[in-house]
């Protein structure tokens, strides 16, 4: 995958030396769409997530990117399980956590993230990783921290759309 066609983010607009400072500015963006109106809890449809549904999925996400990246450093070209995506608003209820702390995780995560990625050489970025997603395949850990990225421009659109 290098573009995504819902949302136009470009796999290649971030280099990566710039990745870490994309995820900061990007979780800051996404922060900032999430406290710009009521019905943080509304789902527009039964079937799409509320803004604060969305969030806790974003946080959720940059925590499990840091784990599978400690892996890809420690681990030659391993393999991950699936987030349970689909499972986890209900399971982990996050249309009941509160707003002000799923902001303040978002940033939490994505810095940390950030952190190991701007202590990344190329060489460490090269390593490789089977990522499951949209396809198994094998990639570097710089496309795992492009697509962190795009997880957070993504989401940001979905959660102004839950807004409108």
């Amino acid at each position: 995958m290098t573009s995504c066609d819902e949302c136009g983010f470009e796999y290649e607009s971030v280099p990566p030396d710039d990745i870490g400072s994309a995820l900061r500015s990007n979780a800051q963006a996404l922060i900032d769409a999430l406290s710009s109106g009521d019905g943080v809890r509304s789902r527009p449809e039964p079937d799409i997530w509320s803004p604060l549904e969305y969030a806790c999925h974003v946080r959720d996400v940059l925590g499990v990117q840091l784990a599978r990246v400690a892996r890809g450093l420690a681990e030659d070209t391993p393999s991950f399980e699936p987030m349970q995506r689909d499972a986890r608003p209900a399971r982990l209820r996050y249309n009941e956590q509160d707003p002000v702390v799923v902001r303040e995780q978002v940033l939490d995560a994505a810095s940390a993230l950030a952190d190991v990625f701007d202590g990344l050489g190329e060489e460490q970025l090269a390593r490789t990783v089977i990522y499951n997603w949209p396809v198994e395949m094998v990639r570097p850990l710089s496309w795992v921290g492009r697509h962190t990225v795009h997880e957070l421009v993504h989401h940001r659109g979905d959660i102004e759309s839950g807004f409108r």
